[in-house]
């Protein structure tokens, strides 16, 4: 059984951080509502209305949509840390002078966790089928015809990914889940298990093959309640996807 880090097994402070007056506070709820729920179907609505067709995943204007709900989601949680005393930092956003070297660790074994877990998955899956899994990523290939401004806004959108990811799914699940339970075991498998639900639009075996990836992270965020070393190894990841599929 792992220990709970200082950082995630604390009860949320009460500090005495200077109240924010009702008027601003209900005016930022309102922007966060209206950024969630109704802008990226103003967005779409007025490309078509412009362009007359639907945003394609070639276009700079999707990534920059998908860049803006990230940040849309990072403030989102931001305000639900601040109206219990908390901040980001609570979370372990704090930058060291020792987070690029601890990214650099944690790519490397969980890029090595991936590639053996994956060597193992698709001689099970030859034993059982007889055959190899041959199809690639299904959410890179169009990455492949990206130029100009489309590219430039992808890398954008890579850079800006991990940190809604992270900080949503590893930082404060992870926190929030060993609060409630008291069980750094369940935090580690709860944040795991959800981060691979979402990755199926890569494909089965994929989704799959990230299991050691994001338990690589899961553990060392549990270990260490720090955050920044992983944002740092899952940009290098994102923006790599993005490069490689050139």
């Amino acid at each position: 059984m792992l220990p709970a880090t200082p950082p995630i097994d604390e009860p949320p402070r009460t500090d005495q951080r200077s109240p924010v007056p009702e008027r601003r506070m209900r005016g930022i709820e309102l922007a966060l509502v209206l950024a969630i729920t109704i802008a990226p179907a103003l967005y779409h609505s007025t490309y078509i209305a412009v362009y007359g067709t639907p945003i394609s995943h070639a276009e700079p204007f999707y990534f920059a949509m998908a860049a803006f709900d990230a940040a849309a989601s990072v403030a989102l949680l931001a305000y639900v840390l601040h109206r219990s005393g908390r901040s980001l930092r609570d979370i372990g956003l704090r930058f060291t002078s020792s987070d690029f070297a601890h990214a650099a660790l944690l790519a490397g074994a969980a890029w090595l966790g991936y590639e053996l877990f994956a060597y193992v998955l698709q001689w099970g899956l030859y034993l059982f089928s007889g055959s190899f899994y041959t199809a690639g990523p299904k959410n890179v290939a169009f990455l492949a015809h990206l130029t100009g401004a489309s590219l430039a806004t992808a890398i954008f959108y890579a850079v800006c990914n991990p940190f809604n990811e992270e900080l949503v799914v590893r930082a404060y699940v992870q926190t929030e889940v060993t609060y409630q339970t008291e069980k750094p075991l369940i935090a580690i498998l709860v944040s795991v298990l959800l981060q691979i639900s979402y990755h199926f639009y890569q494909g089965w075996f994929f989704a799959i093959a990230d299991l050691p990836l994001f338990m690589v992270f899961a553990v060392y965020y549990q270990r260490t309640g720090r955050i920044t070393p992983i944002l740092l190894a899952h940009m290098v990841f994102d923006v790599g996807a993005v490069l490689a599929a050139r």
